[in-house]
């Protein structure tokens, strides 16, 4: 058939081989929201093409992203939908013309090549775009840009599997910055941080994975320090722990000036970091709070992991930056201990347990004094997990804006307050430090996890402050506060007879 006649021919009277080819493709690159996002544009896609705003209720956009979970093509389901809605029914030219106008370049080519039978791009409104060189075809902030990335790749020392970098180009829309909000399905950022930004990404598995997969893509900033890169890497492929954040492979872009992008690809967690779950509530549970029990048996995974970190084989490996933000919980409620840029691994042939470093790092509020001296031991970690406890008692941010006071602080404060008010007034009021101490901690425990078994909430919080000791030596180690927690574990699934 002429292509000017196909370029009329509706898109539901295509050849179904070719129409599952294409959401093939479009599965692929995730697309498919792409072209839901033009197709749906309240004021249309085009005035010169006449194309109609596709009218799609929640549920039908529920039902149409429902289908990558159920093995479906979540694309074909977009298409099949499209071709028969609205009064003037999509042609392949509004096909080609939309897939172009959405930078989905691979599905254009095949409409193009495989249904229209042109070898060449056609000047259909001029609409494809060419790019001279890498830097126009990957447009991204220079402050991801290394240089001389092949160097960096090739002193990993450890195998990994690669991913379609493309892929996770155009899935984030260019790593466009706008934070991923899952009720309307819009932006692609989920994380921020000094040496990396994270995003809601598509991708692949190359050479030949055909299977789309959501993860989380770490583009790291070039500020990263080569050797925390490769740190990052070659601990992150060894580690293998329930608890523990899986780093699946690499996938990068090597530009024709040897400069490039990297990312980090993770598995997608969706229901954030335990930060965001504290604050705001279960994003996969309607916004519902953590319980008691599951902070309770959160804080035992997050012990369990940091465990597996300080035994393993080669020599305990100390995280340094352990905290809520760090900790993601999946749809099961288990925690995964992520981010290892500033990770260190003790040298197991060295005496002792404490090593010194020069640089100071972590965040301040989750640092152990001696880390400000550049000591590095097991207890830093301790230190910091200490802090998540209290974060999961109080359901209190670690830091507050406001009274500018972190809640290590804020607590230790006010313990003290509570000590020296009831040495003062003990004589005349017989008033207990006990008892105040009492009356504070269940003041503080968040409400929202009601109700508490206040015994076992008391136990926990009396271990956090153990963890969070001065002196590091007079802190438990990751077995005990495991063997603890495992107890408080247990007493609080009991019924109690006295809860908050």
């Amino acid at each position: 058939m002429n292509p000017v006649n196909l370029l009329n021919k509706e898109i539901r009277h295509l050849e179904d081989s070719k129409l599952n080819r294409l959401a093939s493709i479009l599965d692929q690159a995730d697309g498919w929201k792409e072209l839901l996002g033009l197709l749906t544009r309240p004021s249309g896609v085009s005035s010169h093409t006449r194309i109609e705003p596709l009218a799609l209720s929640v549920d039908s956009i529920n039902l149409i992203k429902q289908q990558f979970y159920c093995g479906q093509s979540p694309s074909l389901a977009l298409l099949n939908h499209w071709s028969i809605t609205g009064r003037r029914r999509p042609t392949v030219q509004t096909l080609l013309y939309c897939l172009t106008e959405s930078n989905l370049r691979r599905a254009a080519d095949y409409v193009r090549e495989s249904i229209l039978g042109l070898e060449s791009p056609a000047p259909i409104n001029q609409l494809q775009k060419s790019y001279s060189n890498d830097s126009e075809r990957f447009r991204i902030d220079d402050a991801f840009k290394f240089d001389r990335v092949g160097d960096i790749i090739e002193s990993l020392s450890c195998e990994y599997k690669k991913y379609s970098f493309e892929d996770i180009y155009r899935s984030t829309n260019g790593f466009c910055h706008r934070p991923y909000d899952p009720n309307v399905n819009q932006g692609t950022r989920i994380g921020d941080g000094r040496f990396s930004s994270v995003f809601r990404a598509t991708t692949h598995e190359l050479p030949d994975g055909s299977i789309p997969l959501i993860v989380a893509a770490k583009l790291l900033k070039s500020e990263c320090n080569r050797l925390y890169l490769a740190n990052e890497i070659n601990l992150a492929r060894r580690t293998r722990h329930e608890n523990i954040l899986e780093l699946l492979g690499l996938s990068y872009r090597t530009n024709s000036d040897l400069t490039g992008y990297i990312c980090l690809i993770y598995p997608y967690i969706q229901n954030g970091s335990l930060l965001n779950c504290l604050s705001q509530g279960l994003s996969c549970q309607n916004m519902t709070h953590l319980t008691s029990e599951q902070r309770f048996s959160i804080s035992l995974g997050v012990a369990r992991g940091i465990a597996y970190l300080h035994s393993f084989k080669d020599g305990p490996i100390i995280h340094r930056d352990i905290k809520t933000a760090n900790i993601l919980i999946d749809l099961d409620l288990e925690p995964k201990i992520g981010d290892f840029t500033l990770v260190r691994q003790l040298d197991v042939m060295r005496n002792g347990e404490t090593q010194h470093s020069l640089n100071i790092i972590g965040t301040s509020i989750y640092m152990p004094p001696e880390a400000f001296r550049g000591d590095i031991s097991t207890k830093f970690d301790i230190f910091s997990f200490g802090v998540v406890i209290l974060e999961l008692l109080t359901g209190m941010r670690p830091f507050n804006d406001e009274t500018d006071e972190d809640l290590l602080t804020y607590i230790s404060e006010r313990l003290s307050d509570i000590d020296e008010l009831s040495f003062q007034e003990h004589e005349l009021s017989k008033i207990s430090s006990d008892k105040l101490r009492d009356d504070f901690i269940a003041d503080i425990l968040d409400k929202r996890a009601s109700p508490w078994n206040y015994k076992s909430a008391k136990k926990l919080f009396y271990l956090a402050l153990k963890a969070t000791e001065n002196r590091k030596r007079d802190r438990p180690g990751i077995e005990d506060i495991i063997l603890e927690l495992e107890q408080i574990e247990i007493s609080a699934k009991q019924v109690a007879k006295s809860t908050f």
